[in-house]
């Protein structure tokens, strides 16, 4: 009776051994996506502005008030597939700007801009995510002075 159940159990596997050599591991396919490990590696950096080779300029993470504008370069390392990136301009924990950017691997860098009046001179972060709002990297910067623990920004003065 024994050899009977080996014997139809082997029938049902048998064909199926083709497809199981081929995925030599099958729970470890989908892992990185179930996981929400990226495959790729992001580098970014800010500065003051961009050459026409596509280089930072000024590289820094503090920044005078009267900046005016503060550029961020992200790279995309070892990406076998092209990314959709979004990166997230925040101050303090207010987000002020979201900014699209699709990296291939022809184009594997970028950049974008933001305007940063001198009233808006504070603690600031970039935040780069892929994906499903997957972060990847940030970057804290000052614009002028860091912001004290609970600040607020300034109120516009009423004329009497």
């Amino acid at each position: 009776m024994a050899s009977r159940v080996l014997i139809a159990l082997l029938l049902v596997l048998l064909p199926a051994l083709p497809a199981m050599a081929q995925n030599a591991d099958p729970l470890a396919e989908g892992l990185d996506e179930w996981m929400n490990i990226p495959t790729f590696t992001v580098e970014a950096a800010l500065g003051r502005g961009v050459n026409d080779d596509g280089d930072l300029t000024d590289e820094a993470s503090t920044f005078p008030a009267d900046v005016g504008v503060v550029f961020c370069r992200v790279a995309m390392i070892d990406s076998d597939r092209p990314q959709s990136l979004a990166v997230v301009w925040y101050r303090e924990d207010e987000e002020v700007a979201r900014q699209k950017m699709r990296l291939t691997s022809e184009q594997s860098s970028g950049a974008v801009s933001l305007k940063i009046p001198a009233a808006r001179a504070g603690s600031w972060r970039v935040e780069v995510v892929g994906e499903g709002d997957q972060l990847l990297t940030v970057l804290p910067f000052v614009v002028g002075k860091a912001s004290a623990a609970g600040e607020t920004p300034p109120k516009k003065k009423t004329q009497p």
